[in-house]
């Protein structure tokens, strides 16, 4: 006794029979999702959002004072040199530390303008999400940075993506001038010491002078060819003791003079550069484009979210036509 089994096996020609025995089922279901797509995508169920887009090349000056004082043995570099992969990569750090991000919510007062409860016990982490979400950051192929702000309103939008560049370099500034003024702290101390010191020496030297002794070489050679001729008396025996007694100190006090002079000239080029360091008020970014309101809408896509609803209602109509006309058979064979 043989059995007949039952199930399907579509061809074609009943893949066309089916949707025509079914098309209007199938395109009420279709027409149903799509107007749901279109409703449940309107501003009053879900928020528009608008996007602007900032993008800046990074700068490669740290020190003002070392690209414009730099010695013959030292390669000049160009302080309008765009930055390489490396410095590029720093910059991107900057812009994604939380240092920066609580600049950028400070000052444009995200946690209000995205309408987030101060008094909520979750309220930071529902702020950093949504500055997660609406603030993305990125290195372009061209090794350049590009800043591109989602916001319900253009023009904040644009506002906050032009204020993130101008918050990066002022944070950068702010990080240079706060080790440039305790260099300068330092360089300052050491060049009015080495001043002192040398006006010390100066002034012992004007001491030693009014003994007697303040040309330690003409001196000595005078008093020797006095010598030498044999008219040595009370006054050359007199100037003679003054040597003795002083001149190796002169001596001495000249070399140092000297040697603290040259330091001195060395320590007022380290003053004069430690000074421009702080004064300088040189941008580390080079702009490209800066972000302009655009009130066309990027979020969300109601075209793309009323096709594939439209494609995912045909879908679940074929299935649920295929699944009652299973039943159907199934319910005649038992």
């Amino acid at each position: 006794m043989s059995q007949k089994k039952h199930g399907y096996n579509f061809d074609l020609t009943e893949i066309i029979l089916f949707f025509i025995r079914n098309w209007k089922p199938l395109a009420a279901i279709t027409m149903s999702s799509a107007v749901i797509a279109v409703i449940f995508s309107s501003p009053f169920f879900i928020t528009p959002l608008y996007e602007s887009k900032a993008s800046f090349y990074a700068g490669t000056t740290n020190s003002v004072s070392s690209q414009l004082f730099y010695s013959i043995k030292d390669r000049s570099k160009d302080p309008l040199q765009f930055a390489d992969l490396e410095v590029t990569e720093q910059f991107l750090q900057l812009l994604n530390s939380d240092e920066m991000k609580n600049r950028v919510i400070k000052t444009f007062d995200l946690m209000k303008h995205y309408q987030i409860d101060p008094e909520s016990k979750a309220r930071y982490q529902k702020l950093h999400k949504m500055y997660t979400d609406r603030i993305s950051i990125r290195r372009t192929n061209f090794n350049s940075v590009e800043i591109k702000v989602l916001d319900h309103d253009a023009d904040k939008a644009a506002e906050v993506a032009n204020g993130i560049m101008y918050l990066l370099d002022g944070m950068k500034k702010d990080m240079q001038n706060r080790v440039a003024k305790q260099i300068f702290v330092i360089v300052e101390k050491t060049y009015f010491d080495k001043i002192q010191r040398i006006d010390s020496i100066k002034t012992r030297l004007k001491e030693l002078g009014q003994e007697g002794v303040y040309d330690l070489s003409n001196q000595a050679k005078g008093i020797s060819e006095i010598a030498g001729k044999g008219q040595t008396n009370q006054y050359t025996e007199k100037e003679k003791q003054k040597l003795g007694a002083y001149g190796g100190e002169v001596a001495l006090l000249t070399h140092m003079l000297e040697f603290e002079a040259e330091n001195l000239t060395f320590l007022r080029t380290k003053y004069d550069q430690a000074k421009l360091d702080i004064e300088a008020d040189m941008s580390n970014l080079f702009i490209i484009d800066s972000a302009g309101a655009s009130w066309d809408k990027v979020y969300p896509k109601r075209s793309i979210i009323l096709v594939v609803s439209a494609i995912a209602g045909f879908v679940l109509g074929c299935v649920i036509l295929l699944g009652l006309q299973e039943l159907k058979r199934i319910k005649k064979l038992i």
